[in-house]
């Protein structure tokens, strides 16, 4: 998947969760607007069917904020340092 790609379609996945469109009607948009694999189509569409199941549930909320951070590293890309501040 390309750089940057991934926020993106995490973006997609929080707006038509937001929305409660339909499992068929994320996987068209999948479609039609990322150039993506058959197979990662079907892996996000099956990721967004769990988490509209859990949004109509009243269980979600959380759960795009994990996987983005959970990612986060890839968003940032490379760097030279990291500081850590070492005051209480």
């Amino acid at each position: 998947m390309k750089k940057g790609l991934l926020a993106k379609i995490l973006n997609e996945i929080a707006r038509n969760l937001e929305n409660k469109y339909e499992v068929e009607d994320f996987r068209k948009r999948l479609e039609h607007y990322y150039n993506l694999e058959p197979e990662e189509i079907s892996k996000l569409t099956e990721l967004y069917e769990k988490l509209l199941s859990l949004e109509k549930e009243g269980k979600n909320g959380v759960w795009i904020s994990i996987i983005r951070n959970s990612f986060a590293p890839l968003f940032i890309g490379k760097f030279d340092y990291v500081f850590e501040d070492l005051k209480e």
